[in-house]
């Protein structure tokens, strides 16, 4: 059901209130769905956290890119793509 509704945005609106009354039966914590996009969205933000402990030791301490990996326990690559990033600003 949910490919067809990815398929076919017009019945989108029917989709969301059979889903809202089946609801009732089920857990939405326990769909597949819903852990996968919950894993997502922690990953995101431990991703979103490393990028701001990376800029700051870039920007307000000045250290260089292997001191970076060694504190903040990143990949160089990471490190290298956002002082690439604040170059271009």
């Amino acid at each position: 059901m949910r490919i067809l509704v990815q398929l076919r945005s017009s019945i989108k609106l029917y989709f969301e209130k059979v889903m809202q009354k089946v609801s009732t039966f089920f857990k939405e914590e326990n769909d597949f769905f819903y852990k996968r996009g919950e894993a997502k969205g922690a990953i995101l933000a431990e991703e979103r956290k490393s990028m701001v402990v990376v800029e700051n030791l870039i920007v307000k301490l000045g250290l260089a890119d292997e001191q970076i990996v060694e504190l903040a326990e990143v990949e160089l690559a990471f490190v290298q793509k956002i002082r690439s990033g604040l170059n271009k600003k």
